[in-house]
């Protein structure tokens, strides 16, 4: 008598003989997935243990259909691989595909935002030593809530167009010329920091008081960890 785990061996060894067949046979994804009668996430999982790619369904010879949303779009639409060969999901696709493992990862979105800062560190020359856990840790500090005006941080891709990004988290210099290092970067809404934006201390507490209140707390909280720490 077979075991669960022989059963589903067995399972699987079917499953990639037919994936297999089919891939010989030039055919789509959906057509794979409708023939096995599995989804996406299953038809990808085979192929990886396969180690093959789909391949890239040519509509003309300059559409493609994207693997994703089956929509037949013109080749510029699509990225390229390295040797020159595009890619089987159209920019969009892969776009949302970025965008939704940021939002559900905590921690790699605070990476890609590393990411980010260190390019626009470089770019202003500006020092640059904090890392994605510091991010993570200052997240934690804030309950979440932006710096200035407590409203909720969205963890998400800021896209450009509209109000949705409003309320993105944004990484803000306490004092602009410190640069993005521990002890003078907080977190804040996109609007918030946008609002701020590169104003000097004085001219925070003169136009933002409140706002020069919260810096100054923060700045005392700050103080009192870093004498804690000599301490310890």
């Amino acid at each position: 008598m077979s075991t669960a785990k022989e059963v589903i061996a067995a399972r699987y060894q079917e499953q990639e003989r037919l994936v297999l067949a089919l891939y010989k046979q030039d055919k789509r994804g959906d057509e794979m997935r409708a023939a096995l009668g599995v989804s996406r996430g299953t038809l990808s999982n085979i192929t990886k243990r396969l180690g093959i790619r789909l391949r890239t369904t040519w509509v003309s010879t300059d559409q493609i259909r994207c693997r994703t949303c089956f929509e037949a779009k013109h080749r510029d639409e699509f990225y390229k691989t390295t040797s020159g060969h595009e890619y089987s999901r159209c920019k969009r696709c892969c776009g949302k595909r970025f965008t939704t493992g940021l939002n559900t990862a905590p921690e790699r979105f605070f990476k890609y935002k590393i990411s980010e800062i260190k390019a626009a560190a470089k770019r202003k020359s500006v020092p640059f030593t904090i890392t994605h856990l510091d991010l993570a840790e200052r997240y934690a500090a804030q309950r979440g809530l932006c710096f200035y005006t407590d409203d909720t941080l969205e963890l998400r891709q800021h896209t450009k167009g509209g109000d949705n990004f409003r309320s993105v988290l944004s990484v803000d210099k306490v004092v602009p010329s410190g640069g993005y290092v521990p002890g003078n970067v907080v977190l804040c809404t996109h609007l918030a920091n946008t609002v701020k934006n590169d104003l000097t201390l004085a001219q925070i507490a003169a136009w933002l008081p409140g706002w020069y209140e919260r810096i100054q707390k923060f700045e005392l909280e700050d103080f009192v960890d870093a004498t804690a720490k000599l301490a310890g």
